[in-house]
């Protein structure tokens, strides 16, 4: 484990794994190729992409996988593509890491482990799965693709509405659980075309475990914001 890996993971972090249902461990052959699928099927729907690519540093070329890990102000993360058709990545709550902006106009900083992002984490999560469909008619891509999503370090806390800049809720929204976990596996047909809406959803199950049940509508909201 590297020690941004090691970082990342000592507070709340995204973990996510999308590949195809069927495994072919050369499905891709180059790294090349490898690289050209990250970078133009990254998602970028809020000014951040999904995953980051820093075009200041070069991708790391490993014998089986190519990956980056990056941190600048509280943007922490690590992913890999692998030559199976694999991604994995984590990455940290931007939440927990406030001590290191250093970026003009921010003035909420709330301390790590306190809240979860409303809208972090409804963009996140349909850019998950709007990556995984694009990544589904890649070469990296099947008829069947397998997604794992992990929200950890959940417990105690809170929901937070961004543009409040405070809870926005009359009670507090608060997780007992420590960790949020799905797995699916769905057809690239489903996927493609619809994958906001599987990220909504997922989205709603989350809020669920702090006990908020919001329609697609209000999260569908927040992204036209």
């Amino acid at each position: 484990m590297s020690d941004l890996l090691e970082k990342i993971r000592s507070r709340g972090f995204w973990r996510v794994v999308i590949r195809p249902a069927s495994f072919d461990e050369a499905r891709i052959t180059d790294f090349a190729t490898l690289e050209n699928i990250v970078r133009t099927n990254a998602v970028g729907i809020r000014g951040w992409d999904f995953p980051h690519i820093d075009h200041n540093k070069n991708i790391t070329r490993s014998v089986m996988w190519v990956g980056q890990e990056s941190e600048w102000h509280h943007y922490l993360e690590s992913w890999r593509l692998y030559k199976s058709g694999q991604f994995r990545i984590f990455r940290a709550f931007w939440e927990d890491w406030m001590e290191q902006a250093r970026l003009p106009g921010i003035q909420f900083r709330p301390a790590p482990g306190e809240y979860l992002s409303v809208e972090s984490a409804v963009y996140s999560m349909c850019e998950i799965c709007e990556f995984a469909a694009r990544l589904a008619l890649s070469n990296a891509g099947d008829a069947e693709i397998c997604m794992e999503i992990g929200v950890h370090g959940i417990q105690n806390r809170q929901l937070w509405v961004d543009e409040t800049r405070r809870t926005g809720f009359s009670v507090p929204r608060e997780s007992e659980i420590p960790v949020y976990s799905v797995e699916r596996q769905i057809s690239r047909e489903q996927l493609v075309g619809t994958a906001q809406e599987h990220g909504l959803e997922e989205a709603q199950k989350l809020f669920a475990l702090f006990g908020w049940d919001v329609g697609k509508d209000v999260l569908r909201d927040t992204l036209r914001q």
